[in-house]
């Protein structure tokens, strides 16, 4: 009878309220899915830039609006390469952990 009492005791009771650290390290956990899903983004956001670049160059050549197109991928790949450089440098410093 006491080890149902023992059990039921640490099954029905409240759950302690998290440390500073779980708290910390939770936060973390979460800027790291973040930064790791707008990365994503930035890649398929490089990708889209790179295939509106060589379309309009395959069929208007030179244009404005080729060259426009080319200057939004250098930007896209710009953001995407810091983007990859951020989250490395998290992920090398084991400032996060990623779950």
């Amino acid at each position: 009878m006491r080890a149902i009492a023992v059990i039921a005791g640490r099954v029905f009771a409240r759950p302690k309220p998290p440390t500073e650290a779980e708290i910390a390290d939770r936060a973390r956990a979460r800027h790291a899915q973040e930064l790791a899903t707008a990365y994503e983004k930035a890649i398929a956001q490089e990708l889209a830039a790179r295939g509106r670049a060589v379309h309009l160059y395959r069929t208007e050549g030179e244009s404005q609006a080729s060259r426009r197109a080319v200057r939004e991928h250098t930007s896209a790949e710009r953001y995407r390469e810091d983007m990859g450089t951020t989250l490395f440098q998290l992920r090398a410093h084991r400032t996060i952990t990623i779950r």
